[in-house]
């Protein structure tokens, strides 16, 4: 009889300890769910970036050492620039030393900007920041890019800065665009010179977003101001032609 009530007791305990282990394992599963904080996997964390950072992608992700380990891959954005970021974190998964070679192609576009990123987010190791600002300002000198493509194209006998054999394919074009900030159009009739001048410039420090800056320069000092009212509502492409006729009589 004792025996049948100790095997019962072991029993009841063996259970009482399976449910203990998987209830355990159950709350282990609601808080890998309903954890907040930054995933330890780093591999993990720049997959998730490139649904974030739609003009930037991420290539030869590799983690090598223990303490501290190295986290390295290549950054890029297509025609644009190509870095090599490597990320020493320490034992607690902290970012220690950040290190980015390959920045003289973002440089030779925006000498500002690219020194900014050194002092304000890589020696203080702010990848975040370093890695939006880098997508804010792609997409920035896309959007220059294919403005002066379009003013170019439309008018390739008044611009006198790019000639329009260079704009033959994708890799032609930015290689000769990516680092031009102004373009020039002379008008023949009358010789009249204007410049439009687009910089691409840090708007916001703490998070990195850039910004573009438009001003033209004509004979009228008034010129620039009618075609920021232009840009508002308009195109580069679109504007530019709205000055030109309204101001030069000059139609296309």
């Amino acid at each position: 009889m004792s025996n049948r009530i100790n095997a019962k007791a072991a029993a009841s305990s063996d259970t009482s300890i399976r449910l203990e282990i998987n209830s355990v394992d159950a709350n282990d599963d609601v808080l890998k769910d309903l954890n907040v904080f930054p995933s330890t996997d780093w591999k993990e964390r720049l997959q998730l970036i490139k649904v974030l950072l739609p003009y930037i992608e991420f290539d030869n992700i590799s983690s090598t050492g223990t303490e501290p380990r190295v986290i390295s891959c290549t950054v890029l954005s297509p025609l644009l620039f190509q870095l090599q970021l490597n990320l020493h974190i320490d034992s607690e998964d902290a970012i220690v030393e950040t290190k980015v070679t390959g920045l003289l192609a973002v440089k030779l576009m925006a000498p500002q900007y690219a020194s900014v990123l050194k002092t304000n987010y890589i020696s203080r190791n702010k990848v975040q920041n370093l890695l939006y600002s880098l997508n804010s300002f792609a997409a920035c000198i896309h959007r220059r890019t294919n403005a002066f493509v379009k003013v170019i194209r439309k008018y390739p006998g008044l611009v006198t800065n790019v000639n329009r054999d260079s704009l033959a394919n994708n890799y032609t074009t930015y290689a000769h665009l990516k680092s031009c900030d102004e373009i020039i159009l002379l008008l023949p009739a009358n010789s009249i010179k204007l410049c439009i001048f687009w910089s691409v410039v840090l708007e916001d420090e703490i998070t990195g977003e850039c910004t573009n800056t438009i001003n033209l320069i004509g004979p009228d000092p008034k010129s620039n101001e009618l075609f920021q009212m232009l840009l508002e509502s308009n195109s580069m492409v679109n504007a530019v032609s709205s000055l030109l006729s309204t101001c030069y009589n000059y139609v296309y």
